[in-house]
């Protein structure tokens, strides 16, 4: 094992060498508390004022979060004061229980709070009625660097940021842990996105025909997408290897520390390898510099991202599964992370999948030959039409291949103490009824959705159900449909 350099955090960086060490897993890294892995969860919501439907205020976001901790409500901000993320502690695979556990009374916490406040998160994962323009932005140091204002020609990249989702993080054993997890999450993207997604076919304030999850991904540009190594790293050291080049050589920094330590963008249209920097007259060439180039990596799929102590040093990676799980009210925190469990620590997951994607056309040990096929599911998710089991996935449908997965996942869960929190999502892909399907026959207007949410508050206190892990929209479609209809608010 390489020597991680602990005196100071700060030293030059010019190749592999330099960083190499802070790559290393669990099983190698002595810096880690023990061998194990542990898996951790951030869960996003839009979050709006009830009274009036608007999109919080920096003022109001930064008060709720305060007014939280004193309560001992924990929660943070995102570059959109409307978006606040609850966070779980990271867990060992046999405790993962207290995980679901923790994330759902999180939630609880920060849902009554806000309700006594006037404050309410978005029952469709995203605020239908506000656009990006009526957003109003964190001022961090981080955040006005990067948005304050965004750069002209990352107008379309800040605006995916504004949006909730759901981040699972596992710090991975060794180098093929983490490969296993990124090839896992490059073949299921799209089918996920299709099954966790709960708009109801308004975004913007405009209706949609598509998944909003996938147009807030092709907004990212040259930062997002999946990078090509991903696809053609064929062991797990080789995609560290390629990582730690991409950080170093791909022109994708637009922000970095000058040599007074601020951070500041660099000029419009410019973008900058991370050597290059220091001849550019943009900032030092050091390991700080090196974490801020790879924090700008936006990428599909699953991030490689620090491990920090409570002081703040870095002292390890994870996998952050960032773009899989789309966040709502009811079963998608907990269906999030026991498919995250599945996709980081069951071999038998791991092997019945990849049989079952090579059915489909996607091989999971050549996925540069398959990139075509991942395109086009991808494409097929962004585009749907309304369409979730007939919709063609790599040589077959979704129907086939989710019922398929669905058999897979119960013979994993068969003994697992996390098989109560599965008959959501077992619903959904066995019946074909994902949230956004049952959303969308529920609210033929944007007025009736604004309706819901006006009402949901209070609404849910009757029906707790409304928000709760162990339901899906199809479990709660005829609470729904006898509000809107005793509402005077027309179809």
């Amino acid at each position: 094992m390489s020597e991680i350099k602990t005196k100071s955090q700060n030293w030059p960086v010019q190749n592999k060498s330099d960083v190499f060490a802070l790559y290393e897993g669990t099983l190698s890294n002595k810096n880690f508390p023990d061998t194990e892995s542990r898996i951790g969860m951030e869960v996003e919501n839009n979050f709006y004022n009830i009274g009036d439907l608007t999109a919080l205020t920096e003022e109001q976001s930064n008060n709720f979060v305060s007014e939280g901790a004193r309560n001992a409500i924990c929660m943070n901000t995102e570059p959109s004061a409307t978006t606040l993320e609850i966070l779980t502690d990271p867990y060992k695979r046999e405790d993962f229980d207290q995980l679901i556990t923790q994330i759902n009374q999180r939630f609880e916490n920060i849902y009554n709070f806000g309700r006594d406040k006037g404050i309410a998160p978005s029952p469709f994962g995203y605020l239908p009625n506000i656009t990006p323009e009526q957003h109003h932005q964190t001022h961090n140091d981080r955040y006005k660097a990067f948005w304050i204002p965004p750069r002209p020609d990352l107008e379309d990249a800040f605006k995916s940021f504004l949006d909730p989702s759901i981040q699972v993080s596992i710090s991975y054993t060794d180098f093929d842990h983490l490969l296993r997890i990124i090839r896992l999450s490059i073949a299921l993207e799209p089918f996920l996105i299709l099954t966790t997604e709960a708009d109801g076919g308004f975004y913007e304030g405009k209706a949609v025909d598509g998944s909003p999850r996938t147009r807030i991904l092709k907004r990212r540009g040259r930062n997002g997408g999946i990078p090509d190594f991903y696809l053609t790293s064929k062991s797990g050291e080789e995609l560290i290897d390629n990582h730690i080049s991409y950080t170093l050589n791909n022109p994708h920094v637009f922000v970095c520390f000058n040599d007074d330590g601020n951070l500041a963008k660099l000029p419009n249209d410019v973008w900058s390898p991370f050597l290059d920097l220091e001849k550019g007259g943009y900032g030092p060439c050091d390991l700080l510099n090196y974490r801020q180039a790879q924090s700008e990596s936006w990428r599909r799929t699953t991030n490689i991202s620090e491990i920090r102590d409570t002081d703040g040093t870095l002292f390890g990676h994870r996998a952050e599964i960032s773009s899989l799980f789309c966040t709502g009210l009811q079963h998608q925190r907990a269906t999030g992370a026991v498919l995250s469990y599945l996709l980081a620590y069951c071999p038998n997951f791991y092997n019945n999948i990849n049989d079952l994607t090579k059915d489909f056309g996607i091989d999971m040990n050549n996925l540069k030959g398959c990139e075509e096929a991942l395109v086009q599911n991808f494409d097929n998710a962004h585009m749907h039409q309304g369409r979730y089991f007939d919709l063609p996935y790599g040589n077959k449908t979704i129907k086939e291949f989710a019922l398929r997965f669905a058999e897979i996942i119960q013979d994993c869960l068969k003994d697992s103490v996390l098989k109560k929190y599965s008959a959501p999502l077992t619903h959904i892909l066995e019946e074909g009824r994902p949230d956004w399907i049952v959303k969308r026959e529920n609210f033929k207007t944007l007025e009736q959705q604004k309706a819901y949410m006006k009402a949901l508050p209070e609404l849910s206190q009757q029906h707790p159900e409304l928000v709760s892990a162990d339901s899906c929209a199809d479990f709660t479609k005829d609470i729904v449909k006898d509000f809107l209809s005793k509402s005077d608010i027309a179809a």
